[in-house]
């Protein structure tokens, strides 16, 4: 017996478009509506909740990304990917990690280790067990050589530890606060042996 199971999903509904997104299910494939019409007519193993006006599809083994007119904006090539968050997705291809951008470019080669979300321009990569960061054009503009991912502080600087001593860099690399300290919170509080500082950020000389 054949069977129809559409299900409403409020988290994609385009409020300025007036657009609602849902989903419909027959047998063991997922079917994307638009405004109570079939989107486009292909079956998917598995549907995304949209995001940023495009999701991610799976057809088989590979993934791949479609915006809200159901055009591909990708091939199915993908083994793992990420919804789109601040205007990029997270991509994966044999373990290595990239970004696409909302037009389905790869902003980068896929060739990091671990990578986490843009923030405010900028990503965390990880590269050979090292953290560095990216902009919005996929250039590396701290090299991967942190050991942990960088901590965001105010005033567009990034704490970070480096051959185990944290400092702080602005967001090109340039070294502000130099790598003696022990500890560095994101509120700035840095620690050196038993003793507590307060960074002040403002006060940095350019």
């Amino acid at each position: 017996m054949k069977y129809w199971l559409v299900i409403l999903l409020s988290n994609m509904i385009h409020p300025a478009l007036g657009q609602q997104i849902s989903i419909g299910r027959t047998n063991d494939s997922f079917y994307i509506y638009k405004n109570d019409s079939l989107l486009l007519n292909m079956g998917f193993t598995e549907v995304a909740a949209f995001s940023e006006g495009k999701t991610w599809v799976n057809k088989g083994e590979k993934y791949a990304f479609i915006d809200s007119n159901g055009l591909f904006i990708t091939e199915f090539k993908y083994d793992v990917v990420g919804g789109f968050e601040n205007g990029f997705a997270t991509v994966s291809v044999d373990s290595l990690y990239g970004f696409i951008n909302a037009e389905g470019i790869e902003i980068t080669a896929l060739k990091y280790d671990r990578v986490r979300n843009f923030k405010g321009g900028f990503a965390d990569v990880q590269l050979d067990d090292l953290w560095g960061l990216i902009d919005s054009s996929g250039t590396e503009t701290i090299d991967p050589v942190a050991d942990l991912p960088l901590i965001r502080l105010e005033q567009n600087y990034v704490a970070m530890k480096y051959r185990g001593y944290w400092g702080v860099t602005d967001f090109k690399g340039k070294i502000v606060i130099p790598f003696t300290y022990d500890c560095i919170l994101p509120d700035a509080t840095a620690y050196k042996g038993s003793v507590r500082l307060s960074l002040s950020l403002q006060q940095i000389v350019k």
